[in-house]
């Protein structure tokens, strides 16, 4: 995305994987946050225009009907 001139910002629950990610792309460090897509940091809340999710819906369970979508 960045490649592409995007203003992007990349949310991941994972500590050791944004830790991994800022530690490859220093000049993009502070782009790379840890968070929950459905609990997002309030500063997140309604900041895009757009949401590009990769694989995390799919690894939801089926208690969180509404969410689910099918390819």
């Amino acid at each position: 995305a960045v490649e592409q001139r995007l203003d992007a910002t990349w949310l991941d629950i994972a500590p050791t994987g944004v830790a991994a990610a800022r530690a490859r792309y220093l000049q993009l460090a502070e782009r790379f946050v840890t968070g929950s897509l459905f609990d997002p940091p309030p500063e997140m809340r309604g900041a895009f225009d757009v949401v590009l999710e990769h694989t995390c819906l799919r690894a939801c369970p089926e208690s969180l009907s509404g969410l689910n979508v099918e390819c």
